[in-house]
């Protein structure tokens, strides 16, 4: 069920386009939804109140405009269908927990898999505008360990803006890229502080350790907010604006473990072979029964 209502001025055609995601039945804002294109040329994200920008212009016309939130069902609406000041109405998608089996005189251990370090060796840092950034982690199961995953943890580096919001994703392993959600909540956190680990509890979805592994990942939000840039002065003297926080990165990890995509678009490794390049740095809490 798609509900769109606009509200426009005949025969002007905005040069952007504003508008707000809302939630079925009740009309909630939905934070931070993600708005791309069919092609995954670009992307950007609603704000915490559920308001967004995008520009429109001759040759978007006959694109398609996707919406996606975790939770809800993805929208398609044409290009030629937006117009300034609309409301956009998601369904959202039932989503059932699996229920937590304790065995009796079980050992309960909490472990942490994933990187092990505490510095890091260097960043991997976002586009920034128009372009959503994600990357992720691969944490095998090698021990074939059974529980929950209770925790993960995302290093933030030493440059960018540490307090720029990001989205927790945990992903299924699919033939070593990542597959289906495993948290089906639109979980958005932030860091206090640069150099740091940000970990967050994940005890209530009650997440089983998937046989094959699971992919830990970092999606950045990209939200059009002065605060979240920083101006960085090059030494051939161009200055940018640099978007949003930096996660920290490590060479524990051979090729293959990290995987990156933009705007919802297509998984692939890192463009680089090298054993000595890094990986990022994240990490998954598992409470085992044994």
């Amino acid at each position: 069920m798609i509900m769109i209502v606009c509200v426009f001025t005949v025969g002007v055609r905005a040069q952007i386009i504003t508008g707000q995601v809302l939630a079925l039945p009740d009309s909630t804002p939905i934070p931070y939804s993600t708005l791309t294109n069919q092609k995954r040329g670009w992307g950007v994200n609603a704000g915490e109140d559920g308001t967004f920008v995008i520009n429109y212009s001759k040759e978007r016309e006959q694109d398609t405009l996707l919406i996606s939130s975790i939770g809800f069902d993805e929208i398609r609406i044409p290009y030629s269908d937006l117009y300034d000041n609309m409301k956009v109405y998601m369904k959202i998608r039932p989503v059932q927990l699996d229920e937590v089996r304790i065995r009796n005189n079980v050992q309960i251990t909490d472990i942490w898999l994933g990187s092990k370090q505490n510095a890091s060796v260097s960043n991997i840092c976002p586009r920034g505008e128009e372009s959503i950034q994600e990357v992720a982690l691969f944490i095998p199961n090698a021990k074939n360990y059974q529980g929950y995953i209770t925790k993960v943890g995302y290093y933030i580096g030493d440059l960018g803006k540490a307090k720029t919001p990001f989205r927790v994703r945990i992903y299924k392993n699919k033939n070593g890229i990542p597959g289906n959600d495993l948290l089906m909540e639109n979980m958005v956190i932030h860091s206090n502080k640069r150099n740091a680990w940000r970990d967050t509890d994940l005890n209530k979805y009650n997440i089983p350790i998937p046989v094959d592994g699971f992919f830990v990942s970092m999606e950045w939000i990209v939200v059009p907010n002065k605060k979240y840039y920083v101006t960085k002065k090059w030494d051939d003297g161009r200055v940018t604006n640099e978007f949003g926080q930096c996660a920290g990165s490590t060479n524990e990890f051979e090729p293959g473990y990290e995987k990156i995509r933009y705007n919802g678009g297509q998984w692939e490794s890192y463009p680089y072979r090298s054993r000595n390049n890094p990986r990022p740095m994240f990490r998954a809490q598992v409470r085992i029964y044994e």
